[in-house]
């Protein structure tokens, strides 16, 4: 997934502008140039030296704005603007997805757009690989700053066993970001607690990722003990559906309680009369009901 014409053309304009304005401020460029002499006459290199002059010094962004040398419209002032939001580093390239390709960094997956260009145009196959790059905002999106170095190097089936780790981890704890900057907080932070439980048990991966969360979740809120077996009840059921539609067995209604079949009834109310005569009064909200 790429910018449009109309947006990469913003992004060129609010990025080279800025980063001409850098490398003036450092001596990088002639401070002659205006911007088509600097788009005519720069390489990879004095670009790359321009734009760390900017990430080297970002509170210059306040003079760019202010002085506006090449007058840019109020919107690619503010595309500018937020660049001080960069991301810097060194990242995977992790996979290509429908919306953006993955790169990963650190403990964090984001979502990148490319430019014009996709990125399949650039690694082709050779995924996961390793760049160093700057990820930068753009319109509530997140791209790359045109540059990327490296993007040759190839891993082993252990190393890529091991990166996808990182990735489903990052993707469970935070998502996939999007935008920038990122706020640090999990995606779960502003949840209820029972809605926390519930992310933390919804798939396998969230289960071994968060088993201590789970634990002193449920320590500090014992009410969540029923919610904590349903959840369980939920997971179990998947199981016996797939177990019991092998062996043919007819509809009926079953009840689970701690990885356990302990009833089943063709009617709903019969299982519900069975579980208030089985189960104590103090386990019966633990008890999870299916239909096969």
């Amino acid at each position: 997934m790429n910018l449009s014409e109309t947006e990469y053309y913003e992004f060129l304009d609010a990025n080279q502008s800025l980063i001409l304005y850098a490398g003036k401020r450092k001596k990088i460029v002639d401070a002659k140039w205006n911007l088509e002499e600097f788009r005519t006459n720069c390489n990879g290199k004095l670009a790359l030296e321009c734009a760390n002059a900017f990430y080297d010094n970002p509170h210059i962004l306040r003079e760019f704005a202010k002085e506006n040398p090449d007058k840019l419209s109020d919107e690619k002032i503010k595309i500018a603007e937020d660049f001080r939001y960069f991301e810097k580093g060194s990242f995977f390239v992790y996979k290509y997805l429908k919306d953006y390709t993955v790169f990963i960094k650190d403990d964090l997956a984001f979502g990148v757009l490319s430019l014009s260009d996709p990125f399949e145009a650039f690694f082709g196959n050779n995924l996961p690989t390793y760049v160093e790059t700057v990820l930068l905002p753009f319109k509530g999106k997140i791209v790359y700053h045109g540059l990327l170095m490296g993007g040759r190097m190839r891993f082993g089936s252990g190393y890529r066993k091991s990166l996808n780790e990182v990735y489903k981890k990052a993707k469970a704890k935070y998502g996939i970001i999007t935008s920038l900057p990122f706020s640090g907080n999990a995606v779960y932070a502003k949840e209820s607690p029972a809605d926390q439980l519930k992310y933390f048990m919804k798939t396998k991966a969230n289960r071994a990722e968060f088993e201590t969360d789970i634990q002193q979740l449920l320590k500090k809120h014992e009410d969540l003990t029923p919610l904590y077996y349903q959840e369980w009840g939920r997971i179990d059921a998947s199981y016996y559906r797939k177990e019991f539609k092998k062996l043919g067995l007819n509809k009926a209604y079953y009840a689970l309680l701690q990885g356990q079949i302990i009833g089943s009834a063709f009617k709903q109310k019969d299982l519900d009369n069975l579980i208030q005569k089985l189960v104590p009064a103090s386990k019966r909200a633990w008890v999870y009901t299916f239909k096969m």
